[in-house]
């Protein structure tokens, strides 16, 4: 199986993206470990406001979630990467594969994006319930208090994701 291109290969055509396209070789074994046969698969993953929002139309609100989280971390380690005028190959080296959270305290350290902080700081809250609270994915879909707060607080950060987008 061939390992597909990782982020750093693409960094300007998938920043300037609102969807990102990976292809991978496929090649399945038999009992032997031989190879059988091949094809090339395409994965598209969308990021876009546009897709999130679909999520949140769809009440798929974990993954509008996961989706919004995500391209916050990428915005803001861009961001950060841009301040300190470096590469995100660069960033990557210096800070591993940090979180949105913490993302989102060196952003605060250096003034980026300081009127959507709170925005950014309620989605991190969000996701770590989702991704280290046992049971609050079933909170998620049985709290109506929560479900909107966590729908404004994305619908909030697709707002944010779109003013930085152009």
């Amino acid at each position: 199986m061939s390992d597909p291109p990782s982020d750093t290969d693409n960094n300007e055509e998938a920043d300037s993206e609102d969807t990102t396209t990976r292809t991978a070789t496929v090649e399945p074994t038999d009992a032997t470990g031989e190879g059988t046969a091949g094809s090339d698969v395409n994965v598209v993953i969308g990021f876009s406001p546009d897709d999130i929002q679909g999520r949140l139309d769809d009440d798929k609100i974990a993954e509008a979630l996961v989706l919004t989280a995500t391209r916050l971390e990428n915005i803001l380690s861009h961001a950060i990467a841009d301040r300190y005028n470096i590469t995100t190959g660069q960033f990557e080296q210096l800070y591993g594969n940090a979180g949105l959270g913490r993302y989102q305290y060196m952003a605060s350290i250096l003034d980026l994006f300081d009127q959507h902080l709170g925005t950014i700081q309620d989605v991190v809250e969000y996701r770590n319930k989702l991704v280290h609270d046992y049971g609050y994915l079933d909170d998620l879909q049985d709290d109506d208090d929560e479900r909107k707060a966590v729908k404004d607080a994305i619908e909030d950060a697709i707002t944010f994701i779109g003013q930085t987008e152009i």
